[in-house]
């Protein structure tokens, strides 16, 4: 069963550490109220409704000129603040 679940990443210099199926699809990222969020395609438990096989991914945050550090590139977003934050996946090398 797929479900479209919502996750929150926190804007900040640290990583988000959020469990997530290996082969979810991410489908956006966007402020909604104060918060950032993230949006995915999941194949989750139909009866835990927690996602299935699930993989510890990694999301980080940069801020317009920041310093950084690589990653995938999932999408830009504006705070109320109009400050524009840019999100991205980090992708670890497997062995």
């Amino acid at each position: 069963m797929r479900r479209i679940l919502k996750y929150q990443i926190e804007i900040s210099d640290r990583h988000t550490s959020i469990d997530l199926a290996e082969d979810a699809k991410i489908l956006t990222v966007a402020m909604q109220g104060l918060h950032l969020s993230l949006w995915a395609l999941v194949e989750v438990d139909e009866y835990t409704m927690f996602p299935k096989n699930p993989k510890n991914r990694l999301f980080k945050v940069h801020g317009t000129g920041h310093e950084f550090y690589g990653g995938t590139y999932l999408g830009t977003v504006f705070d109320s603040r109009n400050l524009v934050w840019h999100v991205f996946e980090i992708i670890e090398e497997r062995e």
